[in-house]
């Protein structure tokens, strides 16, 4: 996996195919970004770890099982 998403992955993301709607979607929900020389948004995959943990692939979650001692 490579440092950045796809055009795939950001079509998933924000649910446009269009750059414009794309990074009107990426600052309505506070994810950084940058624009390439070619006038698309770049998103790093760190940026997503940081704005939701779901999406890093590379740690392994422990279950919460604190319930269990209650």
């Amino acid at each position: 996996m490579g440092s950045f998403l796809t055009k795939e992955n950001l079509i998933e993301l924000t649910g446009a195919q269009q750059r414009a709607k794309q990074i009107r979607n990426l600052k309505e929900n506070g994810i950084s970004f940058t624009i390439g020389t070619d006038g698309w948004p770049r998103v790093l995959w760190g940026n997503l770890e940081r704005y939701n943990p779901q999406f890093n692939k590379t740690k392994k979650q422990e279950p919460d099982l604190e319930w269990i001692d209650g």
